[in-house]
């Protein structure tokens, strides 16, 4: 009743769903939370990473959570809020988990990988094209998160390889890395990283979702790839350039909105 309550006449369906969720960053798990609100049945988390107090500031984990695996302290999180959820976590990649337990990536209605890790999503995108995997959405924000991507990629269509180069680069992204300034470096480490707030990346966490509620639901008729482009103030304000093709789309259609495009098999 609760569930219904909360999400509609969609909770019931999407009860008997079991959904992987690879990575369990600021975007992977804002993402699971939202799934379960949702009224995703059934879910299983997947990071080897430990929460530190620099992912605080976006994460959906607060700082009682700091020195814990995130997979794990996101299920405990969850299961909080929902007591009757089923969450399973594991403090390994997906990698690591579909080695010991290939069966599990077969058996699931979806899996999203929210790593942002290129070579990584290749290989999912790989083993999703041979049917040894479930269908796959990956999802990635763009550098200042001034767009986000999220593609499915359908049982039997294209997907994320028909969109990337080797390097696994998107092949229309929507700022221009060529002109893009550098990212800013941790004084500490001299790590880079991505200065935007968890308010930007809310944005790309309904687009992932959404398309992951449409694809569990038979919304999708085919492959796609559904992108986000924020206000044309945010790439003025971090001095980012478009591409010659977005800068068509986005004259034409305007910004602060989505573009769904279909994946077509690319030429060989």
């Amino acid at each position: 009743f609760l569930r219904e309550r909360t999400a509609g006449g969609t909770a019931e369906p999407l009860e008997t769903c079991h959904v992987i969720v690879a990575g369990c960053g600021a975007l992977g798990g804002q993402l699971a939370v939202q799934l379960a609100q949702a009224g995703v049945g059934r879910l299983t988390l997947l990071d080897n990473d430990i929460l530190d107090w620099r992912n605080v500031g976006r994460h959906v984990l607060d700082g009682a959570s700091v020195g814990r695996n995130k997979a794990l302290a996101l299920r405990d999180a969850i299961l909080r809020r929902f007591p009757d959820a089923e969450v399973d976590a594991f403090a390994r990649s997906w990698e690591e988990h579909f080695d010991v337990a290939a069966q599990a990536f077969d058996h699931a209605d979806l899996v999203i990988s929210a790593t942002a890790e290129a070579a990584s999503n290749l290989h999912l995108d790989s083993l999703s094209k041979a049917g040894s995997v479930a269908p796959v959405i990956f999802g990635w924000m763009e550098p200042f998160a001034v767009s986000a991507h999220a593609v499915f990629r359908h049982p039997a269509g294209p997907g994320l390889a028909d969109l990337v180069d080797g390097c696994g680069l998107l092949l229309e992204p929507v700022v221009d890395r060529e002109s893009a300034p550098p990212l800013p470096r941790e004084p500490a480490c001299g790590a880079f990283f991505q200065p935007y707030s968890s308010l930007s990346a809310l944005s790309c966490v309904a687009l992932v979702g959404e398309l992951a509620v449409d694809s569990l639901l038979g919304r999708i008729a085919g492959s796609t790839v559904r992108t986000w482009v924020g206000p044309a103030s945010s790439f003025h304000d971090n001095g980012l350039s478009l591409t010659p093709a977005w800068h068509e789309r986005l004259n034409r259609h305007g910004f602060s909105r989505l573009y769904d495009r279909q994946i077509f098999e690319a030429p060989t």
